[in-house]
């Protein structure tokens, strides 16, 4: 058959029959826009993750927790004290420095006519080194200050601005719990994190005031350690477990009252909530391209039965088994391939109303289509469009002539 006629009926046919074409491609525009958007943006999600991870986790070190559960709950929740951290900082000399902290959790602020609830942490003056996170405007905590519990204060961005606009925090005064504190600086920002909390919202003073003044307990939520070498956190770790374990009399086969988190942990834990969300992903989008292809073998079929005369014609007149094969998947597979293109098109103006919404809830910044998901939805669209083409055009090709031709 000539080529240039072929795709001249192939493309007639298509035209004259605008509302079943639509019908055959709008589960392949739906499928294929549910694919980019969703291989996508998942990618986007990692990086927000695994950037989260970085800063809260960096490879130099490890982060110690109350308790015998990762959030800090279970046995021992109120058992470590300030002393294990500083025993275990110095009995091992690869630990370069060491910060504990602690919590009174949301608490009345003040500042002369605005009042709002923050919540409060506990620093020490190494937290900067230890945690990675500075002051932009003003100065940390100094150790004397740790030590006498002086009534100093740092600002998260976001408290900052909320308390005091556009005018400079660093040498205000505010009141938590009614009781006066000198705003010493600043912190750097952190921005938000993946789950939408803003990490920037907080008040941080001296921890032996939150100890002491605020919650009035003896021991601390968690710790932080910066080991000099990153190379030797897992075998650090190791030991910091062991010097607990001796410290706490936790004997062999009894469960430790403390977690320890290592970097390593933090990222396999992402890693592997992310290999089962993306094997959720991949059932979703075959199940959406799944119903497209059965969607496209039914419409296909229905037109078979309607154009039995006319195959029957066709192959009276010399048309063998191949062009009418050829013709019904060439059909369907311009069909799918158009239905890709749209779904790949209509995915840009969506991802560019998405972006700005996930930065500004989640943070996820830098959403874009990649050119994996394109390269994805277009092979499972055109796997769609085979396997919904493949019955119909076997079938359309075995009718026999004479029968075809008296078919009504």
């Amino acid at each position: 058959m000539n080529r240039e006629l072929f795709l001249r009926t192939v493309l007639r046919r298509m035209t004259r029959f605008k509302g079943r074409a639509l019908l055959m491609s709008l589960g392949v525009i739906v499928s294929v826009l549910a694919t980019v958007l969703v291989t996508s943006l998942s990618g986007t999600v990692r990086s927000a993750f695994d950037g989260f991870i970085g800063r809260l986790y960096p490879d130099d070190g490890i982060t110690l927790v109350a308790g015998s559960s990762f959030m800090g709950g279970g046995l021992g929740r109120d058992n470590l004290r300030v002393k294990d951290v500083a025993a275990v900082a110095a009995a091992l000399p690869a630990i370069a420095a060491w910060d504990p902290q602690s919590s009174a959790g949301p608490r009345d602020i003040k500042v002369e006519d605005r009042n709002t609830r923050v919540v409060v942490v506990g620093y020490s003056e190494r937290h900067a080194d230890v945690r990675r996170q500075s002051v932009s405007q003003g100065a940390f905590f100094t150790a004397d200050e740790v030590a006498a519990r002086s009534r100093v204060a740092l600002l998260g961005s976001t408290t900052a601005r909320v308390l005091f606009g556009d005018t400079s925090a660093v040498g205000a005064t505010l009141f938590i719990d009614n009781v006066p504190y000198r705003v010493q600086g600043v912190l750097e920002s952190l921005g938000m994190s993946p789950h939408g909390d803003d990490l920037d919202e907080l008040i941080a003073v001296p921890y032996t005031v939150v100890m002491d003044s605020l919650v009035k307990v003896d021991f601390v939520r968690a710790a932080s350690f910066r080991v000099a070498h990153a190379e030797d956190v897992e075998a650090v770790a190791e030991q910091i477990r062991a010097i607990l374990r001796q410290r706490h009399d936790i004997r062999s086969g009894q469960r430790d009252d403390f977690t320890v988190v290592t970097p390593r942990q933090m990222h396999e834990m992402v890693a592997s909530t992310f290999r089962t969300l993306n094997l959720f992903v991949v059932l979703i989008c075959a199940a959406g391209f799944l119903v497209s292809a059965l969607v496209l073998l039914a419409v296909m079929l229905a037109s078979i039965r309607q154009r039995t005369p006319e195959i029957g014609l066709r192959k009276a007149v010399g048309a063998d088994l191949g062009h009418i094969r050829d013709q019904v998947m060439c059909e369907v597979t311009v069909i799918a391939a158009t239905g890709c293109a749209l779904g790949i098109v209509l995915a840009y103006p969506l991802v560019a109303v998405i972006a700005p919404l996930l930065a500004a809830k989640f943070g996820f910044t830098g959403a874009t289509i990649s050119l994996n998901a394109i390269i994805i939805a277009s092979a499972s669209a055109l796997v769609t469009g085979v396997l919904g083409a493949l019955w119909p055009a076997l079938r359309a090709a075995r009718l026999n002539p004479v029968d075809a031709l008296h078919a009504r």
